[in-house]
Order: C-alpha cells, then structure tokens, then sequence
C-alpha cells in the first residue's frame, strides 16, 4: 500500500489540513479519493462539483457522494452508482437532500 494510502486510512480527516492548492489539484485530489473517497470532503468546491471526481470517490466510497456538490449528489447516475458499489445503499439515500420525485425513482 502507499503512504497516501497509509495516511489516508487513519482518517480521510488529515486532508482539512492541507494547503488550498493540495484541495485544488486534481491529481492529488483523484490519487487520495482512489486511497479513501471520504477525502472527497475536503476537496475544492470545484472538485466536488466535479463529475469524474465524485464518480470516483463513489466508486470507492458509496457515501463520499453526501460530498458532491453542483447537483451530483442527485444525479441519476452517481446515485445508480452507489447503489451499485454499496450494500448499505438505503442508508446512504437516507443522508441525502434528495426530492420524494428523485427517492421515488431511485
């Protein structure tokens, strides 16, 4: 395993404390969520917003997509997703801000 991956296995929580230019960097931030989705959390606005991105952290991390900004956290296919990757998908559900038209079709 990597020493990001170490890292990040403590808590995803170590990445709050990284300077503004780590959370922007796409690379870093696509390296550290394929270690920990969680740390999707912390990443800039503009990377939560991010549609590869948070499809990446789900993947991993089915609940790093409470994370996701910009709508993603209802988008159809993210969600598909995380029921995909997740067993605990209706917990998941139950965490987001999603309309009774968008519960009922999921």
């Amino acid at each position: 395993e990597s020493e990001m991956g170490q890292c990040l296995n403590i808590s995803s929580d170590v990445l709050q404390y990284a300077h503004e230019p780590l959370k922007k960097s796409r690379s870093f931030i696509s390296l550290a969520i394929g270690e920990n989705g969680r740390c999707l959390k912390f990443a800039s606005d503009e990377l939560r917003s991010d549609r590869d991105i948070v499809l990446r952290a789900v993947k991993h991390t089915p609940s790093s997509l409470q994370y996701a900004l910009g709508g993603l956290n209802q988008d159809k296919e993210l969600l598909k997703a995380a029921k995909l990757w997740n067993t605990d998908y209706d917990e998941i559900m139950s965490q987001l801000p999603l309309s009774s038209q968008m519960r009922a079709v999921m």
